[in-house]
């Protein structure tokens, strides 16, 4: 039986993950403890160099340091205390595939006291929802040419990342387009579009 029970809650914005995350405490314990907080992956599509190309529960990006934040646990039983994160998130992560992990651990003899994990996370905000469903991608897996229609009105910009993270394309278009992909290699890719303020988040796989 643990002290403390740890609940978390998030969401995307347009390039940052934010966490709120409550500790409520279930029992008398007055020890200072190490909160760590993370954001992971659940899959990740690359070539390790090992000769793996599926990767699974990677964990991305640390919210506190490597010795973790000291969190007091000195408050009443049946209280919560309610602690805010928020964490860059980078352009070729998949937003729909990212989750929280958090382990809160003894200060002084790093014994664990509870750790939990998030569900993955999905794009909540009702526009970027909406204009993900103003766009149709196909074919997926692509070939030579991608296609894409929109309903949007103005300029869409375009970029289309290998899981490094490295723009293998880009550019702008106004009402449907058709990309010559013919040129990159077989694997999984990251597609953005972006319109306004907001963007919508593809996977594509390329098969030659």
């Amino acid at each position: 039986f643990s002290p403390v029970s740890i609940h978390m809650t998030q969401s995307n914005s347009h390039d940052s993950i934010h966490i709120k995350l409550i500790l409520k405490k279930h029992a008398a314990t007055s020890t200072d403890a190490a909160l760590f907080l993370g954001l992971a992956e659940d899959s990740v599509f690359v070539n390790g160099g090992n000769g793996e190309t599926e990767h699974y529960n990677v964990l991305r990006k640390s919210l506190t340091t490597a010795e973790g934040m000291l969190v007091s646990l000195d408050f009443p039983v049946g209280d919560s205390v309610m602690l805010n994160f928020s964490g860059k998130q980078a352009s070729f992560w998949d937003p729909n595939r990212m989750f929280a992990i958090a382990m809160l651990s003894g200060k002084d003899d790093a014994k664990l006291i509870q750790s939990t994990k998030s569900a993955l996370l999905r794009t909540t905000s009702i526009s970027a929802v909406s204009t993900a469903e103003n766009y149709s991608v196909w074919p997926n897996p692509a070939k030579d040419l991608l296609m894409i229609r929109t309903v949007e009105k103005g300029i869409v910009d375009y970029r289309i990342y290998d899981l490094l993270g490295k723009v293998v394309r880009q550019g702008d278009f106004t009402g449907n387009t058709t990309i010559n992909i013919a040129g990159m290699p077989t694997g999984h890719y990251l597609l953005h579009l972006y319109s306004g303020s907001h963007s919508a988040p593809y996977r594509l796989l390329l098969q030659h």
